[in-house]
């Protein structure tokens, strides 16, 4: 994709976070006053959907074990294997990004056709691909430590071992405030969140 300008209307922004850190919430919160939210992570699940020929490497590389009852990928599978190993990660990334920006590509066309008011792609990945650079802001939710591993052990099952291992495969917080030129602390309560939400749509007067 070519690089975005901030002058275009609809703007076209950057949207991401860590794991469990409300990515998703606050994609809704902005989707509920309006703007169009591309989900990468959803989109990027096409890219091995049965049938395609990632998804027929998949199996050959892990085997079936990775297989949800309905033969697809079982998302919660793959990941367990993905976090254990850094290397596999980038196996999977190499293989899953160029024809997750190339469907990326095309919805934005399609979304803008729509002329919604402000749209915003979402990406747990942005800062580590340099695909954030694409677009003219970043806007980054962050979460406090502690409530990342609370909500990650509540809402996939884990142990608090095994959600420190996935907390600790990302790239520190640090660096992604550093390439962020927003940022939206989600660590308290819904409301608190939605104010932040409410004060960014006003400095983008959407």
């Amino acid at each position: 994709m070519k690089q975005l300008s901030f002058a275009s209307h609809p703007p076209i922004l950057a949207l991401t976070g860590g794991i469990a850190s409300g990515k998703s919430t606050v994609a809704r919160m902005f989707r509920d006053r309006g703007a169009v939210v591309l989900e990468a992570d959803r989109i990027a699940h096409q890219s091995y959907a049965p049938g395609t020929a990632l998804y027929r490497e998949l199996i050959r590389r892990y085997g079936k074990k990775i297989l949800s009852p309905r033969k697809s990928i079982d998302r919660k599978k793959l990941a367990k294997i993905l976090f254990a190993s850094r290397w596999e990660r980038a196996w999977l990334e190499k293989k899953i990004h160029p024809e997750t920006f190339r469907l990326i590509g095309s919805k934005l066309q399609s979304a803008l056709r729509r002329r919604p008011p402000l749209i915003l792609v979402e990406a747990a990945l942005h800062v580590e691909t340099g695909y954030y650079r694409v677009f003219p802001g970043l806007i980054l939710v962050k979460a406090s430590p502690r409530t990342q591993l609370e909500r990650l052990i509540a809402r996939e099952g884990l142990s608090s071992a095994e959600a420190k291992q996935r907390l600790a495969s990302q790239m520190p917080l640090k660096k992604k405030l550093a390439m962020a030129d927003w940022v939206i602390d989600n660590s308290g309560s819904l409301r608190k969140t939605e104010a932040q939400v409410r004060s960014l749509m006003k400095k983008f007067k959407v």
